[in-house]
């Protein structure tokens, strides 16, 4: 879960959540989200505007 946040959270890495997800083996983006969310609180989409936010 780890690499996928930072992949998530790398301004250089601006592919569409589902690339990143299928990347790491999960072609199911509803799937991704639900276990994001039950790991860090938040959606992938969540996490990913927060850590542009920190980024301002």
């Amino acid at each position: 879960m780890e690499r996928r946040r930072r992949d998530l959270g790398n301004p250089l890495l601006r592919q569409p959540i589902q690339a990143i997800a299928a990347r790491w083996g999960f072609p199911d983006k509803a799937h991704v989200s639900r276990l994001f969310r039950a790991h860090d609180g938040r959606s992938p989409r969540e996490y990913r505007t927060g850590v542009a936010r920190q980024d301002r």
